[in-house]
């Protein structure tokens, strides 16, 4: 049974995962398109990594500018909002992010 579950979680962390062959531009493209036409496994994790990592710009690295952490938070918004609907919880969270 383990197996099967953790076969299950890698497959959605695979249908969110970037083609890192493809320079940032393009994957940062490529999440924004793709991320609402993922299974709905796949948009939890997608909703949880872009919360986890766009909440913690509140304290940002300290070699990013505020122009990197702007562009950073834009992008995030857009992969976002086409996830808008999957999760209440993670509605909420994200609309008081954006605040």
């Amino acid at each position: 049974r383990g197996t099967s579950a953790g076969a299950h979680v890698a497959g959605m962390v695979m249908g969110v995962a970037d083609d890192k062959a493809r320079d940032k531009v393009a994957r940062r493209r490529l999440q924004i398109e793709h991320a609402a036409h993922a299974s709905r496994g796949a948009k939890l994790v997608k909703l949880a990594d872009k919360y986890a990592n766009i909440s913690s710009l509140r304290e940002p690295p300290p070699t990013w500018s505020p122009a990197v952490v702007h562009g950073y938070a834009l992008w995030g918004y857009e992969v976002v909002a086409g996830l808008r609907g999957v999760s209440a919880h993670f509605d909420a969270r994200f609309d008081a992010l954006f605040a």
